[in-house]
């Protein structure tokens, strides 16, 4: 899986230097498909998204990465308060 993710992001780079930026777009919003919840991959579409003007969408995918994080950093401190419990 991780090799697909590392070619599909060469070719994305690949698309996004030719300014062949619907096929670069395309390759990511594949990518994204697949392999949902990544956080690496919603912020490059976030940021390309952001570089060919798709500010709506931008602004979405970062939101989505903050109830991510915010959902990962509460998952964590109650972790760690059951962790504080037992001992």
């Amino acid at each position: 899986r991780s090799k697909y993710i590392l070619t599909s992001l060469e070719i994305f780079r690949i698309h996004s230097r030719q300014m062949d930026y619907r096929n670069a777009y395309s390759v990511l919003t594949k990518l994204n498909q697949k392999c949902p919840n990544n956080p690496h991959i919603i912020s490059s579409l976030g940021m390309f998204c952001l570089e060919i003007g798709k500010r709506i969408e931008a602004s979405s995918l970062f939101q989505l990465i903050e109830d991510m994080l915010k959902r990962e950093t509460k998952a964590s401190s109650e972790g760690k308060s059951v962790i504080d419990n037992l001992l």
